[in-house]
């Protein structure tokens, strides 16, 4: 499962740094079964991410005290 990107983000609420990351979440077919990836482990996922052109919105709770964080992040 290819990570799209991943960056540092401090939370809105609490003011704690955290990493987190956007992953391409997709299913294979093999043999005429589906094959599902696994979400990866030990990271934050960005629960929605929006496309604008090449600026994102981002969708993500803080790990420390589960505030919604929503923000605008540029693809590098």
């Amino acid at each position: 499962m290819p990570i799209i990107f991943e960056a540092e983000h401090i939370c809105e609420k609490c003011q704690k740094s955290f990493n987190w990351c956007y992953f391409d979440f997709f299913r294979r077919h093999r043999n005429g079964v589906s094959d599902v990836d696994t979400i990866p482990n030990g990271k934050n996922i960005a629960h929605h991410v929006y496309p604008r052109g090449n600026v994102y919105s981002v969708e993500i709770n803080c790990p420390h005290c589960d505030y919604e964080n929503r923000f605008d992040y540029q693809k590098n």
